[in-house]
């Protein structure tokens, strides 16, 4: 195993624009709604104005695509456009789930509609199963990622302490692996980054601090977002001039792909610790969710096992359900 990084290499820093979307939170849809009607708009004059603000990724979530254009249908080849560039990543998920409020067949179903939706914008999803702020992973999630044909998975939230490293490799209960990065300092520690070159360069020493004894790569994925913020124009000029004259790290704007791509090359899934097994949820335990979890399975189960009951029965005549009655069946199952 790697124990230590070549002090004698510069850093490698992939910077990666990003905004976490909680579509209901503390406000309600509509008012986070408005807020990323605002952001996307941003996003959109920034990606447009500066070609070196090379890559931002929409959450991995389609469904922020369906509530921006129902506001904003004005946009949408705008938007189109930089999604086939490979500029705006999107998916793999529907939506980002609660691993403990929905079934398996919800998790299944929200991938499936999520490439499905990346396939109508033209492009491919993004190929990384990414899952920033559940509080805790089901067991078999890795496997239910591979089936769907992703290898990999960036996480924060829900890693047991054992886990020390950037990289590590996550199994099924049934072997199934992926290859992991974990968000060791969250998928906030690059947020509202300064624009002056001086204080950039003071804030991505403390960054590089914090995440350092993770590092086994000299890779260092550095998420220029959080809940619900907007891209930061002016930021790749500023990255460039921080950076220009250290010998000790360079910098770049990037993405997911990219940055896994790299440590997955840098790091054979061998070498990374293993993490198995279901690992509960990670919450404050004065805030019981068990009856969600009730809740949800009383919603969801019938439905969802008597619309299969009649999709098979209607299969067994060569009758169909029309495929927009469906889609929308499938859509409101939690």
């Amino acid at each position: 195993m790697t124990d230590h990084v070549n002090d004698r290499e510069p850093k490698k820093l992939f910077i990666v624009p990003h905004s976490h979307w909680d579509r209901e939170w503390y406000q309600p849809f509509q008012e986070f709604r408005a807020r990323l009607v605002r952001m996307v708009d941003k996003l959109l004059a920034t990606m447009e104005a500066d070609p070196e603000f090379r890559f931002f990724v929409l959450d991995g979530q389609t469904i922020v695509l369906e509530d921006y254009l129902e506001i904003r249908s004005e946009n949408a080849e705008r938007l189109r456009r930089l999604i086939r560039e490979g500029r705006v990543l999107i998916g793999p998920w529907y939506i980002l789930p609660d691993e403990f409020l929905v079934s398996g067949e919800s998790v299944i179903r929200n991938l499936l509609r999520g490439a499905a939706i990346s396939r109508e914008w033209g492009t491919p999803r993004m190929p990384i199963g990414y899952l920033p702020d559940q509080f805790g992973h089901i067991a078999q999630m890795p496997q239910l990622l591979r089936r769907a044909g992703l290898g990999a998975a960036v996480l924060w939230r829900g890693v047991p302490p054992a886990i020390t490293e950037n990289e590590f490799r996550w199994e099924a209960p049934d072997g199934s692996p992926v290859f992991c990065v974990y968000l060791s300092d969250s998928y906030s520690n690059g947020a509202t980054l300064p624009t002056d070159a001086g204080g950039l360069a003071t804030r991505l020493e403390r960054t590089v601090a914090a995440i350092e004894p993770f590092d086994r790569t000299g890779l260092l994925l550095i998420m220029n977002g959080s809940d619900h913020l907007e891209p930061q124009p002016g930021l790749p000029a500023a990255l460039r001039s921080a950076t220009a004259d250290r010998a000790d790290l360079v910098a770049e704007m990037s993405n997911l792909p990219a940055y896994v791509e790299r440590a997955m090359a840098a790091r054979a899934a061998a070498e990374a610790p293993p993490m198995q097994g279901h690992r509960g949820r990670q919450c404050d335990p004065r805030v019981r969710r068990d009856h969600c979890v009730q809740s949800a399975a009383r919603l969801h189960d019938p439905p969802a096992h008597h619309g299969q009951r009649q999709a098979l029965l209607a299969g067994l005549v060569a009758r169909r359900a029309p495929a927009g009655l469906r889609l929308q069946r499938g859509r409101l199952a939690p």
